[in-house]
């Protein structure tokens, strides 16, 4: 598993945009298993106590406090957005976030941080195979490694610095005391330099991975070591395709033979700060379909029963050697929440839906 994050450079003609997860692979990078989003009143403020293993707060922000080397455990934050101060926040993006957005998944954890004149940053972190692990599997996809920079960083880092459409966007991968780490900085005056100042403070702070008790739950997302499905879990999706004809048919989980594993197969539940819907097909094998690689991205949102700008990314053939073409055209969410349609001119067309544990 792995997570979510943009799915392919910007194309000639075409919109570029930050998938916030995941993600590529989203690759996640990416429920990352389901990817349920809080709602801003969700959110732990400075009222918030820190619990065994959080960072402590430091108000605002969904910072943590001071810094405590190698003190950090992933697995026991119950706000993933404190895992970063307010002040390494503020100084990355150059202005306080009051209100982050978490993602705290069966098998990944992470956060997105928008400050209101633009920039943005954001983390995911799995926590369920060994670092070393998770990136490789990351890092066999063309579009992920190409054009990357090596890092002295971590046990191994890599990032890559392209060119948005309001400015530039860095996405760092790395093994960090043998977690995988995924980070993206966008639109501020530095982006890079934020990404690596991100993982630096990781390095600094993080416990050594160690393996989950009982393992891995043989292949059930959303399964925990108790039996019990987390809640907002991605159970199945179906995406059709109706035009183009080149890229018509319907894919869904079953389909690709595969869980909702972040970064391979995510969907964001309507009223989510940012809303993803993506799945890379397995890397190497021929997709159920034409299309290898799909994401739908809303980077403001979606709410039940509205209709909203989104960038649709279609990749056809193996996902790992695909390119990915990004459109831009509108989604809806119907009023039960749990599907819609999208459709961009001169580009794809179809509808989609989702299913969740509860």
């Amino acid at each position: 598993m792995s997570l979510i994050r943009p799915m392919s450079q910007p194309v000639p003609g075409a919109r570029s945009h930050r998938a916030r997860t995941a993600a590529v692979l989203v690759v996640l990078a990416l429920a990352l298993a389901g990817c349920s989003g809080d709602d801003d009143g969700d959110v732990a403020t400075d009222e918030s106590a820190a619990t065994d293993g959080d960072a402590s707060s430091d108000g605002g922000g969904g910072g943590g406090g001071d810094e405590a080397s190698g003190e950090v455990d992933p697995r026991a934050l119950d706000d993933p957005c404190t895992i970063f101060p307010s002040s390494t926040i503020e100084d990355v993006l150059g202005e306080p976030v009051e209100f982050p957005s978490p993602n705290l998944q069966t098998y990944e954890i992470g956060c997105d941080w928008s400050a209101s004149s633009g920039p943005y940053m954001s983390y995911r972190l799995e926590t369920e195979r060994p670092g070393q692990e998770a990136y490789d599997g990351v890092m066999q996809y063309l579009e992920v490694s190409e054009g990357v920079e090596e890092l002295d960083l971590g046990d191994q880092a890599v990032i890559k610095v392209v060119e948005g459409e309001t400015g530039e966007n860095a996405t760092l991968d790395a093994v960090i005391n043998d977690w995988y780490v995924n980070l993206t900085v966008a639109d501020t005056d530095d982006p890079r330099a934020g990404a690596v100042e991100l993982a630096e403070y990781l390095e600094r702070v993080l416990v050594p991975f160690t393996a989950m008790e009982g393992g891995s739950t043989d292949g059930e997302e959303g399964a925990s070591d108790d039996g019990d499905a987390v809640p907002g879990t991605l159970v199945d999706f179906e995406v059709t395709i109706e035009e183009p004809a080149e890229m018509a048919g319907t894919t869904t989980l079953d389909s690709l033979d595969m869980v909702g594993l972040a970064g391979f197969a995510n969907c964001s539940q309507p009223g989510s700060a940012i809303f993803v819907l993506a799945f890379n097909a397995p890397p190497a094998t021929d997709p159920p379909t034409p299309v290898g690689v799909f994401n739908l991205t809303v980077e403001e949102g979606i709410d039940v029963g509205e209709t909203a700008p989104v960038v649709i990314g279609v990749g056809l053939g193996q996902s790992d050697v695909a390119t990915t073409t990004n459109y831009e055209g509108t989604m809806t969410v119907d009023a039960d929440g749990t599907g819609g349609t999208f459709e961009a001119e001169g580009g794809p067309k179809g509808t989609w839906s989702c299913e969740w544990t509860e």
